[in-house]
């Protein structure tokens, strides 16, 4: 009998509808400030190497980001 695959870790660059779904994860992830808004914070790493701003999925939820910096 076959056992169903896991659905694969997939790293893709940040796209803008991905906004929503990043903030609901840093915010499970405990990850959001009250000095710091996440949107804003999305916004300034667009305007900087947004080729920096990653990703992850797994099936069709969104798991993990990555902002490198300069």
């Amino acid at each position: 009998m076959a056992t169903p695959s896991a659905p694969e870790l997939q790293i893709r660059p940040f796209r803008p509808t991905d906004e929503s779904a990043v903030i609901t994860l840093w915010q499970h992830c405990d990850l959001v400030r009250p000095w710091n808004n996440p949107q804003r914070d999305i916004q300034r790493k667009l305007a900087v190497q947004p080729e920096l701003f990653f990703v992850a999925e797994m099936g069709s939820a969104l798991v993990g980001t990555v902002m490198c910096g300069y």
